[in-house]
């Protein structure tokens, strides 16, 4: 990001984007692209086998990557993919948009460097409405799994402490973990649970989980979710898919948020740790 070197040259700018994608509408695309790869008789894209394979890596690996390296970038610290960067960097980020791929008509999520409290207000009442619609299935099975329990802590994540619908809840949930807190533990959980439903909605699909990727906390317990997810009528796995899916992606962005509105004052003291450490 040099302005002298190899040639001096005008300053660039850094600008990013991201077009945030369900699993789901990924595994259509993928799989409508290798249709008209064969209709066509030409490439498209990389290997569709692969791809459809690495589905929830790339997904995962993205949600992760991009997080950590706008922290990174935020703090004046340069991205390293193993553990914490003590390398001080000057390149900021001049413009960063995350979008909703999945509707017809793209929306933007989060504006990096221009965020809006009413765009944060809007999706607060979305997190609420689609963590009520998960609740609302979860209530109508008498007898809990881990699973169950599981999509009940990102629940409990999103809504008020006296949230009428969580009294049921927490007469059957099965959890010993601690309330989830921070929206990247609550990230961690719903890509355990996107992954779970996504196999059953999605019953051809060849994608490969990546629980070895996150933390134990994150990881749903026996194997009840078979069970759990193969009880419910169709309509309430669709909600239970549907809800998932666009909580995954607000977690993402209220992660994002996060980082952007938060991370700096609370890591001034590791930024002149590190400085002074490169000094010696």
């Amino acid at each position: 990001h040099s302005a002298v070197l190899p040639v001096p040259h005008q300053t660039l700018r850094v600008v990013g984007f991201w077009p945030y994608a369900s699993q789901e509408a990924r595994h259509m695309r993928q799989k409508n692209r290798h249709r008209a790869e064969r209709d066509g008789g030409k490439l498209l894209g990389g290997n569709v086998d692969a791809n459809l394979v690495n589905l929830h890596f790339h997904a995962q690996q993205a949600e992760r990557n991009i997080t950590k390296m706008l922290t990174s970038l935020k703090l004046g610290l340069k991205p390293h993919d193993n553990g914490d960067s003590l390398y001080p960097t000057d390149v900021k980020v001049d413009h960063f948009i995350v979008i909703n791929n999945d509707e017809a008509e793209p929306r933007i999520l989060l504006d990096f460097t221009n965020q809006s409290s009413m765009e944060y207000a809007k999706q607060s009442e979305e997190a609420a409405l689609y963590s009520r619609k998960l609740l609302h299935v979860l209530n109508e099975i008498e007898d809990w799994e881990h699973f169950c329990s599981a999509v009940f802590r990102v629940a409990q994540f999103f809504l008020p402490s006296d949230e009428n619908m969580l009294k049921t809840g927490r007469t059957k949930c099965l959890a010993t973990q601690a309330e989830t807190k921070e929206p990247e533990d609550c990230l961690c959980l719903l890509q355990e649970l996107d992954e779970a439903v996504f196999q059953v909605v999605t019953k051809e699909s060849p994608a490969l989980h990546t629980q070895s990727l996150r933390p134990a906390n994150s990881h749903i317990a026996g194997n009840g979710s078979g069970a759990v997810l193969k009880g419910l009528s169709k309509e309430n796995l669709d909600i239970l898919k549907d809800s998932i899916s666009r909580l995954r992606m607000l977690c993402v962005i209220l992660s994002l948020r996060d980082t952007a509105e938060g991370e700096e004052n609370a890591m001034t003291d590791e930024i002149d740790e590190a400085n002074e450490a490169l000094k010696n």
